[in-house]
């Protein structure tokens, strides 16, 4: 897959840069993604060091990269099934846990993710915000589902909230404090708890 790119992101357009990406997520997956070296993902990837440089300048370049192409597959899926619920509080919830496994679902991948946001790097703050941003239209859009229709002003300070609790118990997954099932809880537990009186109910 060709990642649709982050606002701000160049764009990677040839199947050359496909196949460094997934080639990177292979040795993420492997050995973690602190052990990947750009020289490892060249050979494993089939291109040269020199091409690859002229892509993707360090490993936090393929890191993004990465992020948009799992992005983009997000939204591929759930615009061909859309996260289920029959109100807004339960397709955020759904929401919340299609992200929690696909995030999870490559553990060493997703640690990568989670410790780059959580230690607050300069070279990356801004890219990782972009990120965010990405990801707050994705939950916004699933959790109006196939009608649409306005999402308040409370209902989006809700979902920072939210995506707050997300985040501090994926913190914890990455120091093995939570299962995967124990962040999806936090987070239904909490909009549960938030929602009712956030939200206007749903017709």
């Amino acid at each position: 897959m060709i990642a649709t790119p982050l606002p701000g992101e160049p764009t990677l357009v040839d199947d050359r840069a496909s196949r460094i990406l997934d080639a990177a997520v292979r040795l993420a997956e492997t050995g973690g993604f602190s052990a990947v070296r750009l020289r490892d993902v060249a050979q494993a990837s089939g291109v040269a060091l020199g091409t690859l440089y002229k892509r993707f300048r360090s490993k936090e370049d393929l890191l993004v990269a990465v992020l948009s192409q799992e992005l983009a597959a997000l939204r591929e899926r759930f615009a061909a099934a859309p996260p289920a619920g029959a109100t807004r509080l339960e397709r955020l919830i759904a929401c919340f846990a299609a992200l929690t496994d696909t995030l999870c679902g490559r553990p060493h991948l997703g640690r990568a993710v989670i410790r780059s946001a959580a230690t607050g790097e300069n070279a990356l703050a801004e890219r990782l915000h972009r990120f965010h941003s990405a990801l707050t239209e994705l939950i916004v859009d699933a959790m109006r589902g196939r009608d649409g229709g306005p999402v308040s002003p409370a209902e989006i300070e809700m979902l920072g909230v939210l995506q707050d609790v997300w985040f501090s118990r994926l913190v914890g997954w990455t120091a093995e404090l939570h299962d995967p099932a124990a962040v999806v809880d936090a987070v239904a537990r909490a909009a549960r708890l938030l929602y009712h009186g956030a939200a206007p109910r749903d017709p």
